[in-house]
């Protein structure tokens, strides 16, 4: 075989080799494309299903209604009270990972090292996990709203995270 006929050859191989990653990168981007796609039909049909079952298969006392989420949020958005605290409530919610992380981690380790206190702590533990979102949602608004009183904050800013927090976590109804 010459020379030139192969380079010929090795060059057919070279366009056969572009052609077959060609074709991968197409598969890979449809792909992509339909797992978006398919991401995007969840979570409509989640909202979707949220939407409709909150108050009328389960109370808003107990599930609120995405529409009632978003208009809550796009009030505090064209208010510019979500503007307004968004620098506070980023600084405290990344203290707050910050702190947990690092308390869980310490405890995980401390109840891995030492078995007894893992056997003993280990029920409570899972009872923490088994509260109900409602219930975490009654304690953490309640919590916020000692805490605001204890700093001396103004009772607008505890009011308005209060109202927010029981629009939230119980949606419209119980206001009334």
């Amino acid at each position: 075989m010459s020379k030139l006929s192969e380079g010929v050859a090795g060059g057919e191989m070279l366009a056969d080799n572009l052609v077959l990653q060609s074709d991968a990168k197409r598969r890979l981007s449809q792909r992509r494309w339909a797992v978006w796609g398919l991401r995007l039909a969840v979570l409509g049909i989640g909202l979707a299903g949220w939407q409709l079952i909150s108050g009328s298969l389960i109370s808003t006392f107990f599930i609120s209604r995405p529409s009632d989420v978003m208009n809550e949020l796009w009030s505090l958005i064209s208010s510019g009270v979500l503007l307004q605290n968004l620098p506070v409530t980023i600084e405290e919610a990344a203290a707050g990972y910050f702190i947990g992380g690092l308390l869980a981690i310490l405890l995980g380790v401390l109840f891995g090292r030492v078995r007894l206190l893992g056997e003993v702590f280990e029920p409570f533990v899972v009872a923490f996990f088994s509260i109900p979102k409602a219930g975490d949602c009654a304690i953490n608004h309640s919590l916020v709203r000692y805490r605001f009183q204890l700093q001396g904050r103004t009772r607008g800013a505890a009011d308005l995270l209060h109202d927010f927090l029981e629009h939230v976590c119980r949606g419209p109804e119980s206001r009334h």
